[in-house]
C-alpha cells in the first residue's frame, strides 16, 4: 500500500470527526484530498496493487469533512448567536402590551391567584 493512501484516509476520519471546529477540519480536509490525489498518482507510478480504494475512501472523507467544516461555519455558528425572534419569548415585555388569548389567559390566571390569595 501506497504511504499517501493510508494518510489520506487518517486525515480524511479526522476531518469528519471534528468538522465542527473549523480550523482542524478544514485543514485535515484540504490534506486528506490532496494525499489522496498524491496517492493515486504514486500508485500509477509506482505500479502498486491496491490503495487505490483508500485513496477514493480518503478523497471522499476529505471532501465531507471540509463541506461539513464550511456549513457549520457558514450555517450553523452564526445563528447560534442571534436573540429569539418576540414572537417566541413567553413573558411580554413591558412595552409590548399583550393582546388576544394570551391576555385573556394572563387575565385569568391573575384572577386566580388573587382569589386564591384572599
Amino acid at each position: 500500500h501506497s504511504p499517501f493512501a493510508l494518510a489520506s484516509c487518517l486525515f480524511g476520519v479526522v476531518s469528519v470527526l471534528d468538522a465542527c471546529t473549523l480550523l482542524i477540519g478544514v485543514a485535515a480536509g484540504l490534506a486528506a484530498i490532496a494525499l489522496g490525489l498524491w496517492g493515486l498518482r504514486d500508485r500509477r507510478h509506482r505500479h502498486l496493487i491496491g490503495s487505490r480504494r483508500l485513496c477514493c475512501a480518503g478523497i471522499g472523507l476529505g471532501t465531507a469533512g471540509l463541506l461539513a467544516s464550511i456549513v457549520m461555519g457558514t450555517v450553523v455558528y452564526p445563528r447560534l448567536g442571534r436573540p429569539e425572534p418576540a414572537s417566541d419569548r413567553l413573558v411580554p415585555r413591558e412595552h409590548e402590551p399583550m393582546s388576544g388569548p394570551a391576555r385573556q389567559l394572563f387575565i385569568a390566571t391573575q384572577a386566580t391567584h388573587t382569589a386564591a390569595d384572599h
